[in-house]
C-alpha cells in the first residue's frame, strides 16, 4: 500500500525558521555588544616614508680626468736590407733576442744581431775606428772567439780583429774574408726582442722593412688637452682599465707637444704585466687632481640652490621629520661632493633629496 500524504499544515515546521533567525540576530547583536564598534573607525593614516639622509664629514675635494688611451711595447725597431736580392729565410724564434742571432737572410747572405746602441752604418774592415768597432770586438768577445783574451777592446778595426771575424764568418757557413759589409749586421740595443715578421721568404728585398723588434716592456700612451696639463704632472699615478675591465696603475714619466693644442703622455706600469702579444691594446685612463685637501664636504645632492642666490642644506634633528633648513657657503665642487666654507660641523646629519 502507498504510503499516503498529509498536506495539512504544521505549526511546529511553520515556527522553526523564525526561531533560526531570532538566535542569529541575538548572536549578532552579542558580539556588538563585547566588541566596541572599532570596526566603523577609519584605517589608521599611514607613516611617511623615511627620506634618505647623508653626512658633513672631512674629505679631499678631487676633480676626475678620464681619457683614452692605448697599451703598446715601449719602443720598436724596424729592421730591413740595404741591399738588394731575394729573402731566402725569416727566424722563426719570436721574444728574446740573443747576440749573434740570425735575423733572415737574403741570397742566403745572413744578417746577424748583435748588442749595441750604435747602428750599423758601414762595413767595417782593417783600420776602422768609431763605436760601432767597439761593439763588433764586445760581441766577438761575448760570443767565444777571444778565446786567447788578447784582443784589445778598443774600437780599432786590427788585423787580430779580422781573424776573429774570419773565424766568426766560416761557423755562419761564408767565406770568410774578415770584412764586416754593411748590412751584415744589425747592432740592437739591450732590451729588444723579436716582436713580427714583416716579410716572407721568396720576397724581393727593398724600401719595406723584413722585421719588427720591439722591447718587452709595455707602456700606455695617451693625450691630454693643454687646459687639462696642469692636473698631469710627472710622477702622477693614473689608473688603466683594459677591456677585460681588469685595472692597473702606471707613473707618468714624459709629456710632450703632440700639436693640435694636444700634449702626449707615456705612463709606465707600476708592476710587471702579463698580456697577450697584441701590439696595441685600447685602454680607459682616468686620474683625479686635489682641489681641496680635508675640506668640510657634503654630497652635492643634499645642496640647494635658493631663488636668492644662496645655498642651504636640510639638517636633521631628533628625526628626519624633524629638521630645519640653514644657510651655507660653498667652495670647490667635484661630481659627487662640494666643499662647505661655513655652516655645519663635520659629523652633522643632512637630507640627500
Amino acid at each position: 500500500m502507498m504510503d499516503s500524504f498529509d498536506d495539512r499544515p504544521n505549526p511546529f515546521r511553520r515556527l522553526r525558521v523564525p526561531a533560526l533567525g531570532t538566535t542569529a540576530l541575538a548572536v549578532a547583536i552579542g558580539w556588538l555588544v563585547f566588541n566596541p564598534p572599532s570596526l566603523l573607525e577609519p584605517p589608521p593614516a599611514e607613516l611617511p616614508e623615511p627620506r634618505a639622509v647623508g653626512e658633513i664629514r672631512v674629505a679631499d675635494i678631487a676633480e676626475e680626468f678620464d681619457v683614452d688611451g692605448m697599451v703598446e711595447y715601449d719602443q720598436s725597431l724596424s729592421i730591413d736590407h740595404p741591399g738588394s736580392g731575394t729573402i731566402t729565410a725569416i727566424t722563426e724564434t719570436m721574444g728574446p733576442l740573443p747576440s749573434g742571432e740570425v735575423l733572415f737572410r737574403v741570397d742566403n747572405a745572413p744578417t746577424v744581431a748583435l748588442q749595441g746602441e750604435t747602428p750599423a752604418y758601414r762595413t767595417m774592415t782593417i783600420d776602422s775606428v768609431g763605436d760601432d768597432v767597439l761593439q763588433l770586438e764586445q760581441a766577438l768577445v761575448e760570443l767565444g772567439y777571444d778565446t786567447a783574451g788578447v784582443l784589445n777592446v778598443d774600437g780599432v778595426y786590427t788585423s787580430y780583429t779580422a781573424d776573429l771575424v774570419e773565424l766568426w764568418q766560416t761557423d755562419l757557413g761564408l767565406d770568410g774574408n774578415g770584412r764586416v759589409t754593411y748590412g751584415d749586421v744589425v747592432f740592437v740595443p739591450a732590451g729588444f726582442e723579436i716582436g713580427s715578421a714583416l716579410a716572407s721568404v721568396g720576397d724581393r728585398v727593398g724600401d719595406d722593412p723584413i722585421l719588427e723588434l720591439r722591447t718587452a716592456d709595455r707602456v700606455v700612451r695617451f693625450n691630454v688637452g693643454l687646459g687639462d696639463l696642469g692636473s698631469l704632472p710627472v710622477g702622477t699615478v693614473v689608473q688603466v682599465r683594459l677591456p677585460s675591465r681588469e685595472s692597473f696603475d702606471a707613473e707618468v714619466l714624459l709629456l710632450a707637444q703632440a700639436g693640435g693644442g694636444q700634449w702626449a703622455a707615456t705612463a709606465r706600469p707600476v708592476d710587471p704585466l702579463a698580456l697577450d702579444d697584441a701590439d696595441a691594446i685600447p685602454v680607459d685612463v682616468s686620474w683625479n687632481e686635489i682641489i681641496a685637501e680635508q675640506a668640510t664636504v657634503v654630497s652635492a645632492g643634499a645642496v640647494r640652490r635658493l631663488d636668492s642666490g644662496r645655498y642651504a642644506i636640510e639638517v636633521v634633528g631628533t628625526s628626519d621629520l624633524d629638521t630645519e633648513f640653514m644657510f651655507v657657503d660653498v667652495g670647490a665642487m667635484s661630481g659627487r661632493d662640494v666643499q662647505l666654507l661655513s655652516g655645519p660641523p663635520a659629523g652633522t646629519t643632512v637630507i640627500v633629496p
